[in-house]
């Protein structure tokens, strides 16, 4: 096994470990990960998938925010964030299988008429709000979003995480299931099987 597939599985691993911490900053650091993973100049998952050329798709529960307010507006909830990860969905629509840019390119978030992608919200935890990085707001996206990380009234319904990342644990656990097919490859490869 060369140095890319042990530096995947790892990374597998760790997010795994990660993601279902009660600690903030232990979940924080998955956006330094998923970052390695999907965004990065170079990203490992290409890297390791350019051996094995697998198609890899994203699982979503919804992939159009607009359609998903309407949803919930229907049924008395506000505005959400939305939670990608089929298993706490809320939409009755059927979960959809997405491209790697489609997924990265997803609404999960807005607030003061602003839409946040999957992308944006794994940047923003990781190179600004210290995933990776402890920066500023560089623009007005990340200006508008910033408070929402240190205000107890953007807690998420489900955890004591602010929401947006308490999203990254929805993120996570979407990438985790879409990469298992490589991750069963390199394994077997690594066992000789």
């Amino acid at each position: 096994m060369d140095h890319y597939d042990t530096l995947f599985l790892r990374t597998l691993d760790d997010i795994e470990q990660r993601l279902y911490s009660q600690d903030s900053y232990e979940l924080l650091g998955v956006s330094a990960l998923l970052r390695k993973l999907l965004f990065d100049d170079f990203p490992l998952v290409d890297r390791v998938n350019r051996k094995h050329r697998l198609k890899i798709r994203f699982q979503v529960a919804c992939e159009d925010y607009e359609q998903y307010v309407k949803d919930l507006e229907e049924i008395g909830v506000p505005e959400p964030m939305l939670y990608i990860a089929p298993e706490i969905d809320l939409s009755p629509r059927p979960p959809r299988m997405l491209t790697k840019d489609q997924f990265y390119g997803t609404v999960v978030f807005a607030i003061e008429g602003r839409r946040y992608a999957v992308n944006d919200i794994v940047t923003l935890l990781a190179n600004v709000m210290g995933g990776v990085h402890a920066g500023e707001p560089r623009n007005d996206d990340e200006k508008a979003i910033f408070p929402v990380m240190n205000d107890d009234r953007y807690l998420s319904e489900f955890g004591s995480h602010p929401g947006p990342l308490y999203l990254l644990r929805s993120i996570g656990r979407v990438v985790l299931r879409a990469l298992q097919p490589l991750r069963e490859r390199v394994e077997e490869d690594s066992t000789g099987g």
